[in-house]
């Protein structure tokens, strides 16, 4: 059977900032629509961010911190619901699709895009599909593994090839190109590089790694190659930032993880609509037919 890796951080996280939230549960509601669409792609799989990983915070204080600004108290009330409601939906998720015989996964010292990468990595050595759910961008070097990497709010499903057509280079050069122009993560770029003038540098290079644009570099004279090179401390810096296979995690330890959660998790349809009614959770009724007929096989 397929296996489905849902970025699970990314649907509640979206779902909280959402201006139509009518109570507390509701981005709880909103990852249970989700995941109602992708249940027939394979055998669900559920990630949460842990902390962000110390190598990272070493490097780069402030990652994924968006810039301070100055907030009225209504401003920082509101602030300070939004974390509340991440965190008890996340918790509310983990413990209400458990009950749904749905694995849920949470490395405590690393990301969920971290923990998916590594036990995709694992099972896309079998025979069966490997999907990655999300719509975050940075998940594509996921397509280098053989992963197709489902986009719902896109439309779309991108694979390696699709890839190419997209960006018109190849994945592998992906995690130097994100390190040129940085990320949504708070990860700052070279300044005046975006993404057109990084895909100009990248057709030109040999290799998709920091030698290969040091070399490039070396052997080109123009504006843009000078831009690079005063910026090349920040590349190598962002390549360890960005580029999922330096990630200290191993696919075995997600592996083992991912097993373990497996055996422990039971369905019990009738506690996790009892769950679903206490936190006012909509749209569970409509998963009791499903789950019966998975408990039946």
């Amino acid at each position: 059977m397929a296996k489905v890796l849902v970025d699970g951080n990314y649907f509640v996280t979206r779902a909280c900032y959402a201006p139509n939230i009518q109570h507390d549960f509701d981005p709880t509601s909103q990852l249970l629509r989700n995941l109602w669409d992708f249940k027939d792609l394979g055998e669900l799989i559920v990630v949460f961010d842990g902390r962000h990983p110390d190598f990272r915070l070493n490097l780069l204080p402030d990652y994924k911190k968006k810039p301070a600004k100055e907030m009225d108290e209504e401003e920082a009330e509101k602030a300070e619901h939004i974390r509340w409601l991440r965190k008890a939906n996340r918790e509310a998720a983990t413990e209400l699709l458990g009950l749904a015989g749905i694995v849920c996964l949470v490395h405590p010292d690393y990301e969920a895009d971290d923990a998916i990468y590594r036990l995709a990595g694992h099972l896309s050595r079998g025979d069966e599909p490997v999907y990655a759910v999300t719509s975050d961008s940075d998940y594509f070097q996921m397509c280098k593994l053989g992963v197709l990497v489902h986009r719902p709010y896109h439309n779309e499903t991108v694979d390696r090839v699709a890839f190419y057509r997209t960006y018109g280079f190849d994945v592998d050069y992906y995690p130097l190109f994100l390190s040129m122009t940085g990320t949504h993560n708070g990860v700052p770029g070279i300044h005046g590089i975006g993404p057109k003038k990084a895909a100009q540098v990248i057709a030109e290079l040999d290799s998709p790694d920091l030698e290969g644009l040091r070399k490039w570099c070396h052997n080109t004279n123009t504006k843009l190659s000078a831009a690079v090179r005063d910026g090349l401390k920040i590349v190598k810096r962002n390549m360890v930032l960005v580029d999922l296979d330096r990630v200290p995690l191993t696919e075995g330890e997600m592996a083992a993880m991912w097993l373990k959660a497996r055996d422990e998790t039971r369905m019990d349809y009738r506690k996790f609509l009892i769950k679903a009614k206490e936190l006012k959770v909509g749209n569970a009724a409509k998963w009791v037919p499903y789950l019966l007929g998975k408990k039946g096989k």
